[in-house]
């Protein structure tokens, strides 16, 4: 791995972690690809949220995707429950698997 390359997974995995194992959010963060443009712009044809159950779980200190947001679309789902983590990143599903284990079963 090369300086520039480390530096940008360590980046990454700051960006991402709180709470996560330093070297468990430095591979998440060297694995984690770059969001591209179709991602960002592809239209879906029907959303399944609007037509399946939904739950949601995320984090508030989440620095990728703002906690306001993620509310707004688990109301927009209409999830049968929503759970916020209050200390939890992007990765809640690492740093928090026994709250997420916890919401599955109980979707289950």
């Amino acid at each position: 791995m090369t300086a520039a390359t480390k530096k940008r997974s360590d980046n990454k995995g700051r960006q991402l972690r709180r709470g996560e194992d330093d070297a468990d959010a430095r591979l998440i963060g060297a694995a984690q690809r770059p969001v591209n443009r179709a991602a960002l712009s592809d239209r879906t044809v029907r959303a399944a949220w609007k037509t399946i159950p939904s739950w949601s779980i995320y984090g508030a200190a989440d620095r990728n995707i703002p906690p306001p947001a993620m509310a707004f679309m688990a109301t927009r789902a209409h999830a049968r429950e929503v759970v916020v983590v209050p200390d939890a990143s992007h990765l809640v599903m690492v740093s928090h698997r026994h709250e997420v284990a916890a919401l599955i079963q109980d979707a289950a």
